[in-house]
């Protein structure tokens, strides 16, 4: 009979403070859209969201967390130029990671690429990385890999010019 007494008095506080935060959302303004995935958004975890876009699956949200990166030019920056932003995410939610590039630079041209490992250590095999060219100013993702593997981003400005990695994460 306690149990029972103390689960009606803890469904009527939650109740109490649903309707009060519902109160004070609707004062607030109108609710929140879909646009932000969130959790319950994901559509894929860890070895299900190999090759499949970051975006589409519900894997960018709150949650996720750069792990690796770094700013990369081509030759001297001009007026009003910064340096591509090259990064390794990770969403959480997704048990997953892929590689996300900006850049402003009219001239560009690079090869942005994610490799991985086996998790227990080896040699890249053939269809161990995902990569894509770009030419201009572009922000894309890369598609994602299931975060259980040594992974890095690398980017290679031209294809005369060393490419520069982050660590294995």
């Amino acid at each position: 009979m306690r149990y029972r007494k103390i689960t009606t008095l803890v469904a009527s506080a939650a109740a109490v403070a649903a309707i009060m935060v519902g109160a004070a959302g609707a004062a607030a303004g109108p609710a929140r859209t879909a646009e932000e995935p969130s959790v319950a958004a994901a559509s894929c975890r860890g070895e299900s969201c190999r090759g499949k876009n970051p975006v589409e699956q519900g894997c960018t949200g709150d949650q996720v967390v750069r792990v690796a990166g770094f700013g990369i030019t081509v030759g001297p920056p001009k007026p009003g130029e910064t340096p591509a932003d090259v990064n390794l995410m990770y969403s959480p939610t997704c048990d997953a990671a892929w590689g996300h590039y900006w850049s402003n630079n009219p001239d560009e041209n690079r090869t942005v690429r994610v490799e991985w490992l086996p998790p227990y250590g080896g040699l890249p095999g053939l269809n161990d990385s995902v990569g894509r060219t770009t030419v201009g100013p572009i922000e894309y993702d890369l598609p994602m890999v299931p975060w259980g593997h040594s992974i890095r981003i690398c980017a290679q400005p031209d294809y005369n010019m060393s490419e520069t990695c982050s660590g294995w994460r």
